[in-house]
């Protein structure tokens, strides 16, 4: 089996490996200006190869530069020392990571690398691509739909299938990892779509806010339309519920002098349902209830997870020690929360136990979305070099596993995470 070339550097997720395994590493070259015959970007440039033996021998064959030398540990660097031939001037770095190739997860070794005296364009890296042992990987399926952000407007070759847009809503086939733009949407940055909430109940709608223009937008799967409606208060977050008979969303309007923030829920024909002032981001229980998390400094109530009842106006604190808690989502059973919290992806019971850490390490994780099946979070990941990634964290203690992480494009930390079952 072959993978694709990661991005330079290496994957947030990956961490740092015992020994690199024996094998033949393909190699790649970041070049972010080179283009192929047809004029398209081509990021990254293939050297040819690098054969370990396992015993602290190496080979490097198929490219421009051939030759052959030794490694071995190096603890001064934390990585490895390659001594004779062609790679003596490299300071290597080894990790392992999982990644989904073809709606296959895999277990990627790779090699990192740097001229310890050049700049970042004398880097290259080497993967070794192979299957993990049986049992000790989930294979996530389905579609994810998530915001993408183009760099300049220009989409790259991760993303053939989405037209060209400054912003634009995507669905990431899991089996096949093609993409392709949500229901033809597209839009100027504007009127960047910042929320997209699916519903599982028997309305059979989604719903999506348009910030710059206003407008929560109940539509029909295949996109189309079923009402549009005017809130001169949408701020974004917008969350159908799950009988699909109510829309909340973030709220922000003057009353008075004052800029006043909190969570709005509205029926389907726009009509006020509750207000909850103070609230930034929200997810629907099976119940009706809303699970909640307070702007970073509230005016009117203890930062942190609530229940709030839009029928009564009912505020009630959901767990403890949370007010750091951020973007709540419901599981698909609705007796788990998964927010963020510190940088990092947390799950509690509705009923305020179990509180459990799920991600940690360097990086920051957030925007959680539950799998269908209630047994893995997908979620925006950012790494130290400030790429942004979409990496699976199941909840069975397994190895996350990345989805998508490039450098060319940014996915928009705007827009929740979806996890659809087809």
């Amino acid at each position: 089996m072959t993978g694709g070339p990661g991005t330079l550097p290496a994957s947030a997720v990956a961490a740092p490996a015992a020994a690199p395994p024996a094998g033949q590493y393909g190699c790649w070259a970041w070049k972010s200006d080179a283009a192929d015959a047809q004029g398209k970007r081509r990021p990254y440039q293939e050297l040819g190869s690098v054969l370990l033996d396992g015993k602290g021998g190496y080979r490097l064959q198929g490219g421009t530069r051939t030759g052959q030398g030794g490694y071995a540990p190096d603890a001064a660097q934390k990585g490895y020392r390659f001594s004779g031939g062609p790679l003596t001037k490299y300071l290597p770095v080894f990790s392992e990571q999982l990644r989904l190739d073809a709606g296959t997860t895999v277990r990627v070794d790779t090699l990192n690398f740097r001229d310890a005296g050049a700049n970042e364009d004398k880097a290259f890296w080497c993967e070794l691509v192979s299957r993990p042992a049986a049992g000790s990987a989930l294979t996530p399926m389905g579609r994810v739909l998530y915001g993408l952000h183009f760099q300049g407007g220009q989409p790259d070759q991760e993303h053939p299938d989405v037209q060209d847009s400054p912003a634009t809503l995507v669905a990431l086939d899991l089996k096949t990892a093609r993409t392709s733009a949500l229901f033809g949407a597209s839009f100027s940055t504007g009127n960047v779509t910042q929320s997209i909430s699916i519903s599982a109940g028997p309305g059979n709608l989604w719903v999506y806010g348009k910030v710059g223009q206003q407008t929560v937008v109940l539509v029909r799967p295949s996109g189309q339309v079923f009402r549009e409606i005017k809130r001169d208060d949408l701020d974004g977050d917008v969350r159908l519920s799950r009988d699909s008979r109510q829309v909340a969303f973030r709220s922000a309007k003057t009353v008075g002098d004052t800029l006043v923030s909190g969570m709005q829920v509205i029926d389907q024909r726009g009509h006020d349902v509750a207000y909850f002032r103070d609230f930034g981001s929200a997810d629907w229980l099976p119940d009706g209830r809303l699970v909640a998390a307070t702007l970073e400094k509230p005016e009117t109530l203890k930062p942190g997870l609530y229940l709030l009842s839009p029928k009564g106006g009912k505020v009630t604190p959901l767990g403890s020690g949370l007010s750091l808690a951020a973007h709540p989502a419901v599981s698909p059973d609705g007796r788990r929360v998964a927010f963020s919290m510190g940088g990092h992806l947390w799950v509690i019971g509705t009923d305020g136990s179990g509180l459990k850490q799920l991600s940690s390490g360097k990086g920051t994780e957030d925007l959680p979305g539950w799998s269908p099946d209630g047994q893995a979070l997908v979620a925006m990941r950012r790494s130290e070099d400030s790429l942004y990634g979409l990496v699976v964290y199941p909840l069975s203690g397994q190895p996350p596993i990345q989805l998508v992480d490039t450098e060319k494009h940014w996915l928009s930390s705007d827009v929740p995470l979806i996890w659809l079952n087809k």
